[in-house]
């Protein structure tokens, strides 16, 4: 499905990582894609085609805030420093945004051929 940039997301800027956690409702995948979804890892052979129907639509509520994490000092991302680092933290969700809107620009840009 059309990826969401609010959820399952990580950015890094040396020792600082963000990360953006998942949100169950971007993640949830329609029954029948995730049996496609199996077989086309773990038996290939079996699935003949892979078009299907329009993605589903999903209601995806407002996202978490994001984390900022020292991963030098705490690589295990136990303290969350956003709070600290309030300018760090949006400098780098800025940042993350970007780069999702062009690599979205270019994932559109590319004629589907299935």
């Amino acid at each position: 499905y059309t990826p969401v940039v609010q959820s399952n997301a990580t950015f890094r800027d040396g020792d600082w990582k963000l990360v953006r956690p998942g949100i169950r409702e971007s993640l949830a995948v329609a029954e029948a894609d995730g049996k496609v979804d199996r077989a086309l890892k773990y038996e290939p052979d079996t699935v003949p085609d892979i078009t299907r129907e329009a993605e589903p639509a999903r209601e995806i509520p407002e996202p978490p805030p994001a984390q900022l994490y020292n991963i030098a000092s705490d690589p295990l991302e136990q303290a969350d420093l956003a709070d600290a680092e309030p300018q760090r933290a949006a400098r780098m969700l800025t940042e993350l945004e970007t780069w999702f809107e062009d690599v979205e620009g270019d994932r559109l840009s590319i004629a589907d051929e299935w």
